[in-house]
């Protein structure tokens, strides 16, 4: 089997998995722009895919630019206050990591954090399975 197809196999796999995932996430651009978020994060932020096609992430925290907001989220973990759609309030807990050339930047709402670490739990088991069925784990 050639690497290429290895590749695009373990890459359906893993937006499979994005895609699914109960932690909110999205990816950004070196820009900060949103080129992908999950069912999670928009239920979250209570936005559809269509909203967000234009939504600069950085505008999440105006105190500072995106770069020295991605700067710190790459260092640790840093727990915001945001504002959804809706006007709620909630909080969560954010971490970035570098993604090839973009960002993948996670949401934990505190509020729901236990829940959560039960289905990322079970979203980790679906993984393996998938790894599995596609013959790379």
């Amino acid at each position: 089997m050639n690497k290429f197809k290895i590749n695009k196999r373990l890459k359906k796999a893993t937006l499979e998995l994005y895609k699914n995932m109960p932690i909110s996430l999205c990816v950004l651009n070196k820009m900060g722009m949103i080129k992908y978020s999950n069912r999670a994060f928009l239920n979250l932020f209570g936005y559809s895919q269509q909203e967000l096609k234009n939504w600069e992430t950085f505008a999440i925290s105006k105190s500072q630019d995106f770069n020295s907001f991605l700067d710190q989220l790459l260092l640790s973990k840093q727990t915001h206050c945001f504002v959804c759609k809706n006007g709620q309030l909630k909080t969560a807990e954010i971490n970035a990591s570098p993604f090839d050339n973009d960002f993948l930047i996670t949401f934990n709402e505190l509020s729901i954090l236990p829940q959560s670490e039960d289905l990322v739990e079970q979203t980790r088991q679906n993984y393996e399975n998938l790894l599995v069925v596609h013959n790379l784990g």
